[in-house]
């Protein structure tokens, strides 16, 4: 998990996740597509930021997955990042 600075749909990340079995936390939680964003770049969202799940966790469900909007949006000096934060809760057990 952590900033990729990068789309989901650009070759590094989908040889990474072919390779690995890995799969990026929105698809997992049917996050909708216009929703899929961690950054705004001159007013538009991007999803730069990615948290992959081994095929054991999603078998495991339970996965809960929130992107806490709260720099994207903000005055930019009111702002502590330029990315907004993921929040995420797995069951690992």
């Amino acid at each position: 998990m952590g900033d990729f600075n990068d789309f989901a749909f650009v070759r590094p990340l989908t040889t990474f996740a072919s390779l690995s079995g890995m799969t990026n936390i929105f698809d997992v939680v049917n996050t909708p597509p216009r929703e899929r964003y961690t950054y705004s770049f001159q007013n538009a969202q991007q999803a730069l930021d990615h948290i992959y799940l081994s095929p054991h966790v999603v078998a495991n469900g339970g996965v809960r997955h929130n992107v806490l909007h709260v720099n994207t949006w903000d005055a930019r000096a009111n702002a502590v990042s330029d990315h907004d934060p993921s929040v995420a809760k797995v069951n690992v057990c």
